[in-house]
């Protein structure tokens, strides 16, 4: 135990100091130490090394988390002399630097249970999202969701989240939509390659913006309208034949949009559908929905188009089913920005702090007085204890659908 290795190493009367329970985040343990210990912090983190093999790094807490991305200073106290780790969760792996990220591996069970209920095809929003934990562990839950905008103002995170996108870039492998497009290319001898299909269905499923989410909830997410009186329609192209699709749009002019009726009769959504996601990232889209004419150029804009084109009514496309609002504190400031984005009978889920023995009632008031000034009815589903922040302070998350 630390214990034994520290005996030698510390006077008797000050082992019991020692807190021998402490973070682990990937192969970085992040430990507190007693202000009387301060001189042996060195020798408490060999022990720990020593102790645990798959630890290489130790860090202790310095100060409190602050500033606008909740961040905490850590200190390098022994090991490998490094802040950046791998971690896994749920069967997915995220880049972490718990010192310029908020991140807490606690959280990785309440994610897990989270996940598992999100219904198939669903819009997920993830508030303050961080370098990810809560979108990679959806995708891997549920694959066949709609699409995931995870928005992140702090670039460390926003980094962080897309180089875990290369480490998890076969989440979708299961996906009804991925196998029912490698079926096709195979029925058809397509001379595509199935990364390259992965990466697509990743970026048109999953968006990480890097933005206040505050713009994004009442700006960003808008569809513009692209009007143009002379646009000529080129649905003719998707009645020829399957390999000629193929080429014609693998030669397609990457400087130009493509133009569709998509309101026409003879317009082969499923078919389009298919040539979309081989070849969305190459080409930008001009398409006619109910009479009127949008520009879909951005990946965010062609995650919209592609759910239309699965089935989703174009008014619930800039809206979402489930929102994840995980912003360490005063959430709550931000449930504006949430209520803007709903659909109808949406799910949120806010988490927070609260004194012990103000929960669950302190909870529900705050999101209930926010909901009556902002004039949108809802309903707590649940109000739950996910963990102990501090000596008589809770952790919670209030559960609640928008009506």
């Amino acid at each position: 135990s630390i214990k034994d290795y520290l005996e030698n190493e510390i006077p008797k009367y000050k082992i019991d100091l020692v807190n021998r329970s402490f973070e682990i985040v990937g192969d970085i343990a992040i430990i507190e130490v007693d202000d009387e210990l301060l001189i042996y912090e060195k020798k408490i983190g060999e022990a720990i090394l020593k102790v645990n093999n798959s630890i290489k790094v130790v860090l202790k807490k310095s100060g409190i988390h602050k500033g606008e991305f909740r961040t905490q200073d850590l200190v390098y106290v022994t090991g490998e002399n490094r802040k950046e780790t791998i971690y896994t969760e749920n069967g997915v792996k995220l880049y972490v630097n718990p010192e310029t990220v908020y991140f807490s591996a606690k959280l990785s069970t309440e994610r897990e249970k989270l996940m598992e209920k999100i219904k198939d095809n669903s819009n997920v929003l993830v508030m303050f999202s961080g370098s990810g934990p809560y979108s990679f562990v959806a995708l891997r839950k549920k694959p066949n969701l709609g699409k995931i905008s995870s928005v992140e103002i702090n670039p460390e995170g926003h980094k962080y989240a897309l180089e875990s996108l290369e480490l998890n870039k076969n989440l979708l492998k299961k996906s009804k939509t991925y196998l029912e497009l490698l079926m096709f290319l195979r029925e058809n001898n397509l001379p595509v390659f199935e990364r390259s299909l992965i990466k697509n269905l990743n970026l048109l499923k999953i968006n990480f913006i890097n933005d206040d989410v505050r713009k994004f909830t009442f700006e960003e997410s808008k569809i513009m309208k692209f009007v143009n009186e002379d646009l000529v329609f080129q649905n003719e192209i998707f009645s020829k034949k399957i390999n000629e699709i193929y080429n014609y749009l693998k030669k397609y002019d990457s400087n130009k949009n493509l133009i569709l009726d998509l309101d026409a009769k003879n317009m082969d959504l499923e078919l389009f559908s298919k040539f979309f996601i081989l070849f969305f990232d190459k080409i930008n889209f001009v398409c006619k929905i109910n009479d009127q004419q949008y520009l879909f150029e951005t990946q965010e804009r062609k995650a919209l188009l592609f759910l239309f084109l699965k089935g989703r009514k174009f008014f619930e496309l800039e809206k979402y089913d489930e929102i994840f609002m995980p912003l360490p504190k005063d959430a709550e400031n931000f449930l504006d920005c949430a209520f803007n984005v709903a659909n109808k009978n949406c799910i949120i889920h806010m988490y927070g702090f609260v004194n012990e023995e103000e929960f669950p009632k302190k909870c529900e008031e705050i999101i209930l007085e926010k909901a009556k000034k902002l004039k949108v009815n809802l309903t707590i589903i649940s109000t739950r204890k996910v963990g102990q922040y501090a000596p008589g302070k809770l952790r919670f998350c209030c559960d609640f659908k928008v009506l």
